[in-house]
């Protein structure tokens, strides 16, 4: 972990007191609940919209739970991609992080039976024309070798740019697939896991707080598969209590009605970071708001580290911490 750019002033944050997970829940199986390819990776899956999700999941008879906990607090996923200076902060982070990198891709842009725009990404200019062809049913304009086709005939979209194009993107590798569960692939843009881990690795330092998770204010139109959704880190599950809900009792429209707005929170100043890094086999705990730096121990396990983490947290937040610089360094503990 590392402190963030100092240009980060204001986070947009959104407050939940009570969400809805459709699926088991089991937290002893933290990381599991939702599965590695969910839309949420290793996190926990949770709406305020569990009906348009049961139908857009597929999800049958699957049995519904509420959780609620006083304060729970998300980053807004699309609040963060609609603020430059952030969502820059953030890449910059995550690059300094190895998490990624800025590679270029080809966009292929095709639209949906609503007529929304989306688009693929491709490796290289050939495979996003194959693409297009497809999509865009171009197979009268493949030359003779049936493996190219003139650009010029390629279709336009609404704002005149051409269906195909290349971008630079952030592209993801083990570590961040490894931290978040979501495919980072190569031809994957990694922004929504870059956000995820950012949200989970500094921004409990910056607040001075624990956050619960990330959300994403999609539109509302599970006809074509889209609707409002959040995830839960996993480490933060255990803060939540569930209880089991009936299905028939659940109303969409009235718990999307009382979704509270974004609030853009400011960044506390002189709030304590502390940084979990994995060295080996072990895990290093640093608080690293001051200098120099002090090293609080090593731990056997992550969870280990990361409740270390959260007790430096409080006693620093609270002026109950030792200065830096003072004692040796402390011995490698066991992950208890």
């Amino acid at each position: 972990m590392m402190t963030a750019p100092a240009r980060v002033t204001t986070v947009p944050l959104i407050y939940l007191n009570s969400v809805m997970h459709a699926g088991r829940l089991d937290p002893a199986r933290v990381g599991e609940n939702s599965g590695g390819g969910s839309l949420e990776g290793h996190s926990l899956s949770v709406s305020l919209c569990p009906q348009a999700w049961r139908r857009v999941a597929r999800l049958g008879g699957t049995i519904l739970f509420e959780l609620y906990r006083s304060g729970g607090i998300f980053l807004d996923m699309h609040a963060v991609q609609g603020n430059a200076r952030l969502l820059a902060a953030v890449l910059d982070w995550a690059v300094g992080q190895g998490l990624t990198e800025w590679q270029s891709r080809w966009q292929t842009w095709s639209q949906d039976e609503d007529g929304d725009w989306r688009y693929t990404l491709s490796a290289s200019l050939q495979e996003a024309v194959a693409e297009a062809v497809d999509t865009h049913n171009l197979w009268e304009h493949l030359n003779e070798d049936e493996d190219t086709v003139d650009l010029s005939v390629l279709p336009v979209m609404d704002d005149g740019r051409s269906v195909v194009q290349e971008v630079r993107v952030p592209v993801g590798g083990a570590a961040l697939r490894d931290l978040t569960g979501l495919n980072v692939g190569p031809n994957v843009d990694a922004t929504d896991a870059v956000l995820i881990a950012w949200a989970m690795q500094v921004l409990p330092d910056l607040l001075g707080q624990d956050v619960d998770g990330v959300w994403w204010r999609e539109t509302y139109r599970p006809a074509a598969l889209s609707a409002p959704r959040g995830a839960i880190f996993p480490a933060r599950v255990p803060a939540w209590q569930a209880r089991r809900e009936a299905w028939s009792n659940v109303d969409d429209a009235a718990l999307l009605r009382a979704m509270p707005r974004t609030r853009r929170v400011k960044v506390p100043t002189g709030a304590p970071r502390v940084d979990v890094r994995q060295s080996g086999a072990e895990w290093k705990v640093t608080l690293v708001s001051v200098k120099p730096a002090v090293h609080l121990g090593w731990f056997e396990t992550e969870a280990a580290a990361q409740r270390a983490r959260q007790v430096a947290l409080k006693r620093y937040a609270a002026g109950d911490g030792r200065s830096a610089g003072s004692g040796p360094r402390p011995a490698r503990q066991a992950g208890a």
